[in-house]
């Protein structure tokens, strides 16, 4: 590119679009430009893994084509596979602002959730859902913030994602801890007790050894003390509710053969792909050997310094499917090409 300005303007608009794309909730559908940022691949060095999945993800697009209904196939192929071409993006040298964005984040956060709990109602809000949707709002009561994700769950968990990988000050940290309890969201707060965990995985291992010993030498004694109790929580409940949640899980299997557990069945999650179990629609769409895949690649990509965050992300699509979106793929995207560059 000769033109010294155009140029310019260029590099800047590829460094405008993942922001646009990290809040896309607020721009619907504008975010969607944040795509865009693979054109500027063309230089990337593919590995051999790279390449292998590139192929397979396109394999599965062409088939999938083939066999179902094509706008129900690319919409669902761009959800779970879109995470590619920001990590392709980064991959190529790109710059994200991880740090100043967390900054901005613990300030508009708050401000955010007093705003809809005093001044505007969340039904005028671009990142809440319709009206219709009741469950989304809690009249009368606290109304939890949905922020940049456009969900509490998806919010609140990347906020911990971004909490577990950046270098802060005690203050700053302590404010993100502040915002992910002001999520008011169970996702979050999982997330948030499992980055203590990794964060002291040495020393609860050690104890874990002593714990285990204890628990199975003297479960027994323990289920007897617990039933005893009459709580709600007890060995009976427990057993019921794993049972229930395996029926749960094979209702929505239903009708599938072995190909469809393989590979999975778009046509099954034609209704709805974005609830929350995460992982579980993923398989229903793409099936055990693409969850496989996908999980693979991604570890793949872990260093010492993102290997906590990516297990979070991970950890996180559980339930709502966190990497997923928008946000969670950019993420995603910048954690897996920090393997190939400097720390910034």
């Amino acid at each position: 590119m000769k033109n010294p300005i155009l140029k310019q303007v260029t590099l800047l608009m590829f460094k405008f679009l993942p922001l646009l794309g990290f809040f896309n909730v607020f721009f619907s559908p504008l975010g969607m430009l944040s795509y865009l940022v693979v054109i500027k691949t063309y230089r990337i060095k593919f590995s051999l893994f790279d390449t292998l999945f590139l192929l397979y993800i396109m394999a599965l697009l062409l088939v999938n084509i083939l066999i179902s209904d094509i706008a129900g196939t690319l919409t669902t192929f761009r959800f779970y596979f879109g995470f590619i071409c920001f990590y392709l993006y980064f991959k190529s040298g790109a710059v994200f602002p991880a740090k100043g964005l967390f900054l901005a984040l613990i300030i508009l956060i708050p401000i955010e959730a007093f705003l809809i709990n005093s001044l505007i109602s969340p039904y005028n809000m671009p990142n809440f859902p319709d009206k219709e949707m009741t469950s989304h709002f809690n009249p009368g009561g606290y109304q939890r913030p949905y922020s940049f994700g456009g969900n509490s769950s998806v919010s609140s968990s990347i906020l911990v994602i971004l909490l577990s990988m950046l270098t802060i000050s005690k203050i700053t940290k302590y404010a993100g801890i502040v915002c992910v309890f002001i999520f008011s969201s169970g996702s979050g707060l999982m997330s948030l007790m499992l980055l203590s965990f990794l964060k002291r995985i040495k020393i609860i291992a050690i104890s874990s050894i002593f714990i285990i010993f204890f628990l199975v030498f003297f479960s027994g004694q323990i289920l007897e003390v617990v039933d005893s109790l009459g709580l709600k929580v007890n060995s009976k409940y427990m057993l019921f509710l794993v049972d229930f949640k395996l029926k749960q899980l094979s209702e929505h299997f239903y009708g599938f053969t072995f190909i469809h557990y393989l590979f999975g069945n778009i046509d099954s999650i034609k209704d709805g792909y974005g609830g929350d179990f995460g992982w579980l629609f993923f398989v229903l769409g793409y099936g055990f050997v693409s969850f496989f895949l996908l999980t693979t690649f991604i570890l793949s990509k872990a260093t010492k310094s993102t290997l906590i965050p990516i297990l979070i992300a991970l950890f996180a699509t559980f339930h709502y499917p966190v990497i997923f979106f928008l946000p969670g793929q950019i993420l995603l995207g910048y954690l897996m090409a920090r393997k190939y560059r400097a720390e910034t």
